[in-house]
């Protein structure tokens, strides 16, 4: 993801961000050629550990390819059992049927946001 797309997600995801609650935990997972997390574990939605996810994310910049499998895992090893996970992509993802298939094993709820001209089908919609 990159240009328009990208931008239009940290927008999305500073919005997220900003609602929030104090109690709330959190964790953002950005994936490329590799998965990157922001935390080792889920953090409490302090204004200070919002204010360092706003950094991170004003920090990413596209430089790589799509692995969101390896996002996918990524995020789940960094979440407490019971989690959500909003997924966030420009919907140029391919291996769909296999990424799906291991989200559902994984056993996390995910809620998937695809946006843009690039958008695969299988995807948002499976």
């Amino acid at each position: 993801m990159e240009g328009k797309p990208l931008q239009t997600a940290k927008e999305l995801i500073h919005k997220l961000l900003a609602r929030l609650s104090p109690e709330d935990e959190f964790n953002i997972v950005a994936f490329e050629s590799v998965a990157t997390a922001l935390w080792k574990k889920q953090s409490r939605a302090t204004p200070e550990s919002v204010q360092k996810a706003n950094r991170f994310l004003k920090k990413l910049q596209a430089t790589g390819g799509t692995e969101l499998l390896g996002g996918l895992e990524q995020a789940v090893t960094c979440s407490n059992p019971g989690s959500d996970m909003v997924l966030i992509t420009d919907g140029s993802v391919f291996g769909t049927e296999a990424i799906i298939s291991k989200a559902c094993k994984l056993g996390m709820r995910s809620m998937c946001l695809a946006f843009a001209r690039r958008v695969r089908s299988g995807f948002s919609t499976s």
